[in-house]
């Protein structure tokens, strides 16, 4: 069974955790589950809406560089590289706002017993398949939480890298 977990902003509920996906293919920490919505979810879904837009990811991947890649552009790059962000600035700059609204939300997760769960990472997106397929798959995987797979959409999904907590500091 999964361990469910309640996504919170502020000390509002945003979601509770669904389904859990398996963790191959996931960086080391990693956890991904189907994130079921509160009503109060409506008052941030705007901001992890545009944030995963194909406009904001195609701006992601093909306009913004990685930082490796900023600072160590390939020969001849670092000229066609600027010009490609000046030409982006309004959008790059958008995006930065609308991703300081999502970093402002402060996310955090609490386990069953309300005590916060420590995280390094916390992201919330908008799953691009149907709903019929996410709780056929869920169905699949894990017949008991299918029922948190609804047939609205869109449906979300949230990631977390939690935390490695040294027994020093545990104790």
């Amino acid at each position: 069974m999964t361990m469910h977990y309640t996504l919170m902003s502020h000390g509002t509920v945003l979601g509770h955790t669904g389904a859990m996906f398996p963790p191959h293919q996931l960086p080391a920490n990693t956890s991904a589950w189907h994130l079921v919505p509160t009503a109060a979810f409506d008052l941030v879904e705007p901001i992890i809406a545009e944030l995963t837009a194909p406009p904001a990811l195609a701006l992601v991947q093909e306009v913004i560089p990685t930082q490796d890649a900023y600072l160590h552009p390939l020969w001849g790059e670092h000229e066609s590289q600027m010009e490609r962000l000046t030409a982006e600035a309004a959008r790059i700059h958008h995006f930065r706002l609308v991703l300081e609204r999502y970093e402002a939300l402060d996310l955090e997760l609490r386990d069953a017993t309300g005590i916060r769960v420590a995280t390094t990472t916390l992201v919330v997106t908008k799953q691009l398949v149907p709903a019929e397929a996410l709780r056929a798959y869920v169905e699949a995987m894990d017949p008991q939480e299918a029922h948190w797979v609804g047939a609205a959409e869109p449906c979300y999904l949230l990631m977390a890298r939690l935390a490695l907590v040294s027994a020093a500091s545990a104790a």
